[in-house]
């Protein structure tokens, strides 16, 4: 909510989109160990443990009746992301997106990767405001730009680096097509 708050003024509704690769896998895996020890599961915690936990608190707190969507993509989180936005912008002035993640716990860290810090990028796309930018498919000949020691080159890190301004591009890859986010 850190991340979201500041871009809102108070009172004002809209759609949005909150994207996570693993949503609070950490959580998950706390109330799966206590299962396992037959030890009572919580409601607070089980309810939080849901892949849309996040947008459904922020829709409750700030007494939103927009719709809200929720996306969980292993590949192209990023690039789905924007289609959705692209999608819903056919209806509205503006739609606020949200891309967060934490690291993986341990155990599962060996099956996927992860940023190895907590972050949230929250941004307002609109059709008419802001700086533009260009999302498309590029050429199937086309290697993805990779300015990041492998342990940071992630999407999301590569993504955030465009928005900042110390990158012109942001590819990414999903269902083997290159994706490129570019300052147009």
């Amino acid at each position: 909510m850190g991340a979201v708050l500041p871009l809102l003024n108070e009172g004002e509704k809209i759609p949005s989109i909150f994207a996570s690769r693993h949503g609070d896998t950490a959580l998950t895996l706390s109330l799966l160990e206590s299962m396992g020890r037959d030890e009572p599961m919580s409601p607070t915690g089980f309810s939080l443990a849901v892949h849309n936990a996040v947008s459904g608190l922020f829709s409750i707190a700030r007494q939103d009746l927009h719709e809200v969507t929720s996306i969980a993509a292993n590949e192209g989180l990023v690039v789905q992301t924007l289609l959705e936005a692209v999608g819903q912008l056919q209806d509205a002035e503006r739609v606020l997106c949200v891309v967060y993640d934490v690291p993986l716990p341990d155990l599962y860290s060996r099956y996927s990767e992860s940023e190895p810090f907590p972050y949230a990028i929250a941004m307002i796309i609109s059709r008419s405001e802001g700086e533009p930018f260009n999302l498309g498919p590029c050429d199937a000949l086309a290697k993805p730009i990779a300015e990041l020691p492998n342990d940071l080159n992630t999407e999301s890190l590569r993504f955030l680096r465009l928005l900042v301004g110390d990158s012109t591009v942001a590819d990414t890859e999903l269902n083997g097509v290159i994706w490129r986010i570019a300052r147009a």
